[in-house]
This record gives structure tokens, sequence and C-alpha cells, in this order.
């Protein structure tokens, strides 16, 4: 193993372990529970991808085009129009739809922003899998359909050589904890 895949490795390791706990209290939090529940209902569905589009959304208008010559293939990690159309069959009008309004320093916080909602695909699959029972719409969480592991892969090798040549891992995992605070808080409605 080469000098720096050593310390992408080690910088990944650490980042998965010092999110841990968010990432457990988000997954516990009630609206994930509720999503999650074998007695989740459309409605329980559709609460949680409106507050889903109220941080997918402003993130990739205003967050994602900033990083896009790190992540090169930021366009086909554009979701928010799938979330948009499984709202809109679902009955959910987007424009009435609270809005998170993201405070990101650098690129380095962004990427940290970014590991989480994109981490979110690999659960995607597990979400999509339990609401099939609902026959509801589940583009967004079936974004990358079977490439989901491929781009999830390609995603954490940019993160971890960024974070690694830049020297920016303490940054990165910062902004990913954050995220994940600022995400369970939004679910929660005590963010707004």
């Amino acid at each position: 193993m080469t000098d720096i895949n050593a310390h992408k490795e080690s910088f990944l390791k650490e980042l998965r372990a010092r999110t841990d706990a968010n990432h457990k209290a988000l997954e516990q939090n009630p609206y994930s529970e509720r999503l999650m529940s074998p007695d989740v209902t459309v409605e329980d569905y559709k609460i949680y991808l409106e507050k889903m589009y109220g941080i997918i959304m402003p993130f990739e208008q205003d967050i994602q085009p900033k990083l896009s010559h790190i992540v090169t293939d930021m366009a086909n990690r554009q979701k928010h129009h799938l979330l948009s159309n499984d709202l809109e069959m679902l009955g959910s009008n987007t424009e009435n739809i609270p809005q998170y309004h993201f405070s990101i320093a650098n690129e380095a916080a962004a990427l940290g922003s970014m590991y989480v909602l994109e981490g979110s695909t690999m659960g995607g699959m597990v979400i999509q899998k339990h609401v099939s029972k609902l026959d509801v719409p589940v583009q967004y969480f079936t974004s990358y359909g079977s490439n989901t592991a491929m781009m999830w892969r390609t995603f954490i090798d940019t993160l971890t050589t960024y974070a690694v040549t830049q020297n920016k891992q303490e940054e990165i995992i910062d902004s990913a904890v954050a995220t994940f605070k600022t995400m369970d808080n939004w679910l929660s409605g005590r963010q707004s």
C-alpha cells in the first residue's frame, strides 16, 4: 500500500469513528424511526421526503457547484429533481417547503457535508426496500440505481484524496459531525 493510500484509509476510519454517534442519533430521530417502522404510512414517507427536500435542494443549488472542480462527476450527483418528482407524485408542492440555509466556510467543510448527504444514498437502498410495500415513488432513494456502490466509492476516493493532499482532515470531520447534527435538528424541527 502506498503512503498516500495508507493515509487515506486512516482518515476514512477516523471520519467514520468520529461521526458514528451522530450518524446513530440521526437514525434514531423520530422521523427516521417512523420511516423505518413496520407501520409506516404514505403520509410518514411524504413528510420525511419534504424534510429531506429542505436540506437537499439548497445544498445542491448553493454548495455543490462550488465543488465541481473537485468532485468532477457532480452533474451525475444531482438528486433534488428526483426528490421533487417523488413529492409531486405524492401531491406535495415543493415551493412551500422550508429550506435550510447552509453556511459553509470553505471547500473542506462543503466536502464534509457532502460526505453525509452522499452517504444517505447508501441508506436510501434500505429505505426504498422498506417502503416498497406502500407503492410510493422512490426515484430519490434509487437515484444511482445499480451504480450506488460505485458512486459512493468514487466519492470516498475523491474525499479522502482531497483530505490527505490538502491536509484538511479535521475540517472535513468537523463539518461532517455538524451536518449530521444539522440534519437531526432539521428533521426534528429544532432548527429552521
